[in-house]
């Protein structure tokens, strides 16, 4: 996959590899944007001479470097050890969209091995519209085919029927079920995002606990993490935030942060939600320069009595959080009506006090946050 995209990129910049090595560390929207600035400035619009990220600027030139090293290892006194020319991995087609942790039970591998050996699967599923494929240990393949064939399509994810209720939209739905707003399209064969109050869906949704997949995620930022040089800063999204504003405050690539995150380029960004960010000691001498208000927060539970009229949209509208939070921390169903005079557990994360980041140390597990303080 990764090979497929360096490909595209390629042929995307007219065939100059080094435009397309670096959209690949940076995002294609990052290059692009340079070379027209270039052009309209009646400057050059090669590599050396396009203001890029300061990692990307470094990244083509350090694989240029690697790539003479390797060609080159007896002029440098480098030795290389062999690596025996056998498979590790087959690639096994499975056709339809599967839910990972079947693949975790069919090939008897851990889902955190699943994820490290196919790290393009950010969801628990692969993508309804694909492509399918996954990589499973040679060892493991033939069984896992075995047992795969054996297994109805029907059973490889689970269906759950959902009532549209009042106020809500596909993206709300998809974020209950953590599923995408495509999959519920495809799946009910929907060719706008319209719905209507009283109608069913069909909606693919998890096996498991959420927490069986999040661990795994979680996980794999921490390998990441673990490899980073600098300081390590969470950034607290804000609405409007995206990817591309984030990475330019900071002077990092969506590349990234993407990585560090284990997310990928085009994932949603909510409010409130968490971001890892690396500074190196220079970077982070000079961040005044480059201030992003971000805050830690204080949870704190309180008692919420349903007044005539309210609906769950409604009420977590009003507290800025999810229809979804509102279900678990009440334990009540979707479909079920609210009653005047009922009582909601409602859990509010108030402001604690505010920074330009917020600073993380790692030792070892758990992962720690502090909150840096004026002077």
């Amino acid at each position: 996959a990764a090979l497929d995209y360096l490909e595209s990129l390629h042929k995307r910049f007219n065939g100059n590899w080094f435009h397309a090595l670096a959209a690949y560390n940076s995002g294609e929207g990052n290059v692009e944007r340079a070379i027209r600035k270039n052009k309209k400035l009646g400057k050059k619009t090669d590599f050396w001479a396009l203001k890029l990220p300061h990692e990307t600027r470094s990244y083509v030139p350090s694989l240029l470097a690697i790539a003479e090293v390797l060609k080159n290892s007896d002029k440098y006194k480098i030795n290389f050890g062999k690596i025996k020319n056998i498979p590790y991995f087959e690639v096994i087609d499975v056709k339809t969209q599967i839910d990972l942790a079947t693949v975790s039970n069919l090939s008897g591998l851990t889902i955190d091995e699943v994820y490290l050996l196919n790290p393009g699967f950010n969801r628990w599923a692969t993508d309804p519209s694909g492509p399918h494929r996954i990589l499973i240990p040679v060892g493991k393949a033939q069984k896992f085919k075995e047992k795969l064939a054996a297994l109805p399509k029907s059973e490889r994810i689970a269906w759950k029927q959902h009532i549209i209720q009042k106020g809500e939209s596909l993206g709300l739905i998809a974020e209950r079920y953590k599923t995408s707003v495509s999959a519920i399209k495809q799946t009910n064969r929907l060719k706008g995002n319209m719905i209507r109050e009283g109608k069913s869906l069909l909606i693919p949704s998890s096996k498991q606990p959420t927490k069986f997949y999040s661990l795994s995620i979680e996980a794999r930022k921490f390998r990441g993490l673990k490899t980073s040089d600098g300081k390590r800063y969470t950034y607290i999204v804000k609405r409007g935030d995206n990817l591309w504003d984030i990475g330019r405050n900071y002077g990092i690539s969506v590349g990234q942060l993407t990585k560090w995150n284990g997310i990928a380029k085009k994932s949603f960004l909510r409010p409130k939600q968490k971001l890892i960010i690396w500074i190196n000691e220079e970077d982070s001498n000079n961040k005044n320069n480059n201030k992003v208000q971000a805050s830690a927060f204080n949870e704190s539970t309180t008692e919420y009595v349903v007044k005539k009229g309210d609906s769950l949209w409604l009420i977590a509208r009003r507290f800025d959080i999810h229809v979804a939070d509102l279900l678990e921390w009440n334990n009540i169903r979707k479909n079920k009506a609210l009653q005047p005079g009922q009582k909601l557990r409602i859990n509010i994360e108030t402001e604690k006090e505010k920074g330009d980041l917020v600073q993380t140390n790692i030792q070892s597990d758990p992962i720690t946050e502090y909150v840096v303080k004026k002077g």
